[in-house]
């Protein structure tokens, strides 16, 4: 019979081994895939402004996505970097224009300048605060935490209530201190209450009182500190006490003179002193005469510049000594007050040199020609 070839053989099953092989791929992409995409849903929630309550909850959020996605996302949401020019009443080392200086100066120059404050009563907190920083909007979150909110120079973190500030970036405008922990954080009134009250609020009501303490709307009222600062400052005037780093005296005085402006508040001459010699730090201070344009004393008795003779019931307290043609002591340069009665260290604010007689006392016991050392 014809030759007839053999049936081919079978071939070698590489159907099954390349099945096989393309399964892991498909696995892989079933994996990767959605990985992927939620990645990019992850990186593309935080582009623009972050909802608070989407940061304080992406953690608790995931399951079983790549850790690596939320980590890569934190640091992200937390930058802290400052960007932007610092808030008014937060800002440490701010600029002070010409035109700022001279209206401070001006706002100085109209204000009621005494030797002491004197008259006022018993001061009570309480009837300031009212046992404690009010709600003032009705938003749960009292002033205190406005304010924080407002002088924080990063987005802040809420408790989960929305009531209470957490963290954000305060900067003391008295040190330069950065600090990121709310609790670390006090609320100072830039003119103390005590303060305020021995320079004319006494005689207001309570209603006025307690608006003076929460003036939120004014940025000048309050500074976000550190709670050292502000307890080392106290209830202490310009005169007593100023900001440690003299970067921020500038600013410190013309918030001051706004303050007190506004509420139509005293000043001392020794108060006047010591922020003149702050204003005079100011980097404006080149193209501002900031002494000659301090005020001085407020009249006090009218009757020692005139040529009517007055009567002087014997009740009242001794009789000034008589009137010279200068407002300043012969005895004493630079110049401070002739007034009658006594004045001391603290009423002048500066040291002098005394002069022949010492009739104020200021030359202390050592007799050395120079009063008021303490303030040189």
């Amino acid at each position: 019979p014809p030759y007839s070839p053999p049936p081919p053989a079978m071939p070698p099953a590489p159907v099954a081994s390349a099945k096989s092989e393309s399964r892991p791929l498909l696995l892989k992409k079933r994996v990767l895939i959605p990985a992927a995409i939620i990645g990019f849903m992850a990186f593309a929630s935080l582009d623009g402004e972050p909802i608070e309550d989407d940061v304080a909850t992406a953690p608790s959020s995931t399951t079983t996505t790549e850790p690596a996605i939320t980590t890569e996302a934190q640091p992200t949401t937390t930058t802290t970097t400052p960007t932007t020019v610092l808030p008014r009443a937060q800002s440490f080392a701010n600029e002070v224009s010409a035109g700022e200086l001279a209206s401070s100066l001006s706002q100085l120059g109209e204000a009621t300048v005494v030797i002491a404050f004197e008259g006022f009563d018993d001061y009570v907190r309480d009837s300031y605060t009212g046992g404690g920083w009010p709600d003032s909007d009705g938003d749960c979150q009292s002033d205190r935490h406005e304010i924080l909110i407002e002088e924080s120079l990063t987005d802040i973190q809420l408790d989960e209530d929305g009531c209470r500030v957490e963290s954000g970036l305060w900067i003391d405008p008295y040190d330069g201190s950065e600090y990121t922990n709310a609790d670390l954080v006090t609320i100072d009134h830039l003119i103390p209450l005590a303060a305020a009250h021995r320079a004319g609020a006494w005689e207001w009501d309570e209603q006025q009182k307690q608006e003076f303490a929460s003036d939120i709307s004014f940025t000048d009222t309050h500074a976000a500190v550190g709670a050292d600062i502000n307890q080392s400052k106290a209830d202490r005037g310009p005169d007593e006490w100023r900001p440690p780093s003299e970067q921020g005296w500038c600013r410190y005085a013309v918030d001051w003179i706004s303050v007190k402006d506004r509420w139509s508040l005293q000043f001392t001459q020794a108060e006047v002193s010591a922020l003149g010699e702050m204003l005079d730090s100011c980097s404006a201070a080149d193209q501002v005469d900031v002494f000659a344009a301090l005020p001085t004393l407020s009249p006090l008795a009218t009757t020692t510049t005139s040529t009517t003779t007055t009567t002087v019931p014997a009740t009242t307290s001794p009789p000034a000594p008589p009137p010279t043609t200068s407002s300043c002591h012969p005895n004493y340069s630079p110049c401070i007050p002739n007034v009658a009665g006594d004045l001391n260290c603290a009423d002048i604010g500066i040291q002098v040199t005394v002069i022949d007689a010492d009739p104020y006392g200021l030359d202390g016991n050592d007799n050395d020609g120079l009063g008021c050392e303490s303030y040189g």
